[in-house]
């Protein structure tokens, strides 16, 4: 929900600070564990929530970004919103100049989306 909020200023930090804070319990959790909906949703939180072009963002966008690649969950979802929130030359040191399909597979590696049937 938070990712998807239309506020202004203190009401987007506010936001993003609420999106964070669930995130942290996710990642402390011992029963759940963030998946690359989670990973896309709070990449989502950063681009819609924190102005663009701030020290915050692009903090958030490589803490983002590193922990998703490291733990397997760099799906789709995750690099829309990575475009979003990171500045092509951020998103292109970020992604090491690689496009999805040849992204390392360590990177993906837990990340299991579901394609549309074709009829």
């Amino acid at each position: 929900a938070c990712a998807s909020f239309s506020g202004h200023g203190k009401e987007r930090t506010s936001a993003f600070k609420a999106a964070v804070a669930t995130f942290d319990e996710l990642l402390k959790s011992e029963y759940v564990s963030p998946n690359h909906v989670t990973y896309g949703t709070m990449m989502k939180a950063t681009a819609r929530l924190l102005p663009l072009r701030s020290q915050l963002r692009r903090k958030w966008t490589k803490k983002l970004f590193e922990k998703s690649s490291k733990d397997g969950y760099v799906g789709d979802m995750f690099l829309s919103w990575l475009k979003e929130a990171a500045s092509p030359k951020h998103y292109h040191e970020l992604t090491r100049g690689r496009r999805r399909q040849n992204l390392p597979p360590e990177w993906t590696r837990n990340v299991i989306e579901r394609r549309p049937v074709k009829k």
